[in-house]
């Protein structure tokens, strides 16, 4: 056994530097927009900026404010986590007809308050292809569809939904859906759900509807 120790601290030494890389920067209308943002005085005052002086596993942290900014993650993007400061605080909104934050594979999202207030409204939180994995947890969505989903799982988790067309939509398709714990309350015609998948999970939710009966449209395979 003490023959294969050195090929087991190489495997420890290579782990802890993975881990080392992880970083945290910040969004906030109140710094000074110094790059790389990696500090509330130094924050960026776009999103995007901080997400672009970013690598994956890092996280970005969003002060209270509002952002009407359209968020576009690129494709080695990936594995980020952005944390706002509440749903009451952080609100990220746009009213152009066009997704308002659009992630790569394997992002998180908590505690923000997205809004689409477009006469066209369209998607709040978005998977950028049809193969990425995206989570929300403890958000607040508000107009058009509050989620979008495929790839490996779509989860959303501690959410409320008002007046959304949609909670969420993984009609292209997703191995695994978790929709736990969550509140969606709206005075229009939704069609709750629209997906397709392997597994889900859909547990614990409280659904308020004003005069409409609720639409929904489930999918689902005996895939893996």
């Amino acid at each position: 056994m003490p023959r294969f120790r050195p090929f087991f601290i190489v495997i420890i030494l290579a782990f802890s530097a993975t881990l080392a890389r992880a970083d945290y920067h910040y969004a906030s209308h109140t710094g000074s927009n110094t790059y790389p943002y990696t500090s509330w005085e130094t924050a960026a005052e776009i999103i995007d900026s901080a997400v672009y002086a970013s690598s994956p596993h890092d996280t970005i942290y969003i002060g209270a404010g509002d952002y009407n900014q359209l968020v576009r993650m690129r494709t080695q993007d990936s594995c980020m986590t952005f944390i706002g400061a509440g749903i009451d605080s952080t609100h990220c909104w746009t009213s152009e007809p066009h997704i308002l934050w659009m992630a790569a594979n394997r992002t998180v999202a908590q505690d923000i308050f997205f809004q689409h207030s477009g006469t066209y409204a369209v998607v709040c939180f978005s998977s950028q292809t049809f193969s990425e994995s995206i989570i929300a947890k403890g958000c607040k969505f508000t107009g058009g569809t509050g989620v979008a989903g495929a790839g490996d799982s779509t989860k959303v988790e501690d959410c409320i939904f008002i007046n959304c067309d949609n909670a969420v939509d993984a009609s292209f398709g997703v191995r695994k859906l978790v929709f736990r714990n969550n509140y969606f309350k709206t005075t229009i015609n939704p069609t709750v759900f629209s997906t397709y998948f392997s597994k889900g999970i859909i547990e614990n939710n409280i659904f308020v509807f004003d005069h409409y009966q609720p639409l929904g449209e489930f999918f689902a395979d005996p895939g893996p």
